[in-house]
């Protein structure tokens, strides 16, 4: 009889990180998940497993049988199964990263193709090509798929339709994230730090909607939104790493796929673009589309497991001191950013609009915004 395991490597060596047992099944396929977390699918099971080895769950196939599978789902698994192996009478289900059954379906067509993405999943059958939530509640339907064979999901773009969450949403979660399932991987790597003795970093955005195309400047450095908000955020002494949009990955890609195009919105006669790679901002200038800013936050220093340092007074190598250390300061690291962040667009408008008072500061934007209206005319 056979054992399956799984084995991780590092990979600027070839040091054996971990080895997770798996049993005597065949192993289909492995899949890293939000929050580090590993999946596994066997030929009897679906497993999910952290990086130190610790089981967060599985699912049991008892006795159906596997007919297809998408693992890209943002919290969750997509499986087919079936009764018998030949003939239809599917069962599409969903499962969440600890094992649990999110939602089932019954399918008596024919299916031709799944794909996942994000929170949404799409099942492409004989008949038609169906959009469901990760509970399999519907949420799109079309039966115009004559000839269609395949089915890609891909999430929309993330600086162009970005996240509506609410403040209640983002300040009850103990970490400041809005999604439930990130929110739980982020406490079990703070839970393991602590176990570890470590101190972990991160980074979180800032959004902000709204905003007004023109705002800032492009002649003066001090004028540009990128250098005084990118001034604001370097100002708060954690913060190692700034992006504004796509950032650091525009310089992988071509210009064709990282600038955005400038669209003319007749219906509400206003300019808009087709993508918003660049966060918002152009030319130290606000675009008027979302303003999307990422900003990294470094570990905290003080650590309950001492790096080595040296004794000033004696030169002699020495452990360095043990102070009380919080694990991950960066949800409090992000309220600070906010409110830098919102001074810096504040001081933008105040340039633009004056800063007597509020009634000619919003008579100011109103005239603005009626020439902008028929300049797009």
């Amino acid at each position: 009889m056979f054992q399956s395991s799984v084995v991780l490597f590092r990979t600027d060596s070839e040091e054996i990180l971990r080895t997770i047992p798996i049993g005597n099944a065949l192993i289909y396929d492995l899949h890293f998940l939000p929050g580090n977390t590993l999946c596994v699918l066997c030929e009897d099971a679906l497993y999910f497993y952290e990086l130190d080895g610790q089981c967060l769950g599985s699912y049991a196939f008892e006795d159906a049988y596997l007919k297809d599978y998408t693992l890209d789902g943002n919290g969750f698994v997509t499986l087919v199964m079936n009764l018998y192996k030949a003939g239809n009478g599917y069962t599409a289900l969903t499962v969440g990263y600890d094992g649990t059954v999110l939602g089932t379906l019954p399918i008596s067509e024919q299916i031709l193709d799944i794909s996942a993405s994000g929170k949404y999943l799409a099942l492409l059958t004989s008949g038609a090509l169906s959009i469901y939530d990760q509970n399999l509640t519907e949420y799109a339907v079309s039966d115009n798929t004559t000839g269609a064979s395949s089915a890609v999901m891909r999430e929309d773009d993330p600086f162009m339709n970005v996240s509506r969450y609410t403040p209640l949403e983002i300040e009850t979660s103990e970490v400041r994230c809005p999604d439930a399932e990130a929110s739980e991987a982020m406490k079990r790597e703070i839970d393991r730090a602590i176990k570890d003795k470590d101190s972990l970093g991160g980074t979180f955005r800032v959004i902000v909607r709204g905003l007004l195309p023109g705002v800032g400047g492009y002649a003066v450095p001090t004028e540009r939104l990128t250098s005084t908000i990118g001034g604001a955020l370097f100002s708060i002494p954690a913060i190692k790493g700034v992006e504004f949009g796509m950032g650091f990955e525009a310089a992988r890609k071509p210009g064709s796929q990282v600038h955005d195009p400038i669209l003319l919105d007749r219906t509400k006669a206003e300019f808009t673009r087709a993508s918003n790679n660049a966060g918002g901002l152009e030319g130290g200038m606000t675009t008027g589309m979302p303003l999307v800013v990422t900003a990294a936050m470094k570990p905290i220093p003080t650590l309950m497991q001492p790096l080595q340092t040296v004794n000033l007074d004696t030169l002699e190598v020495a452990q360095a001191s043990k102070e009380r250390s919080d694990v991950c300061a960066v949800p409090a690291c992000a309220v600070v950013a906010e409110g830098e962040v919102a001074f810096a667009i504040a001081d933008a408008y105040m340039r633009k609009f004056g800063s007597d008072n509020m009634a000619d500061i919003k008579a100011a934007i109103k005239a603005y915004k009626q020439r902008l209206n028929t300049v797009s005319r």
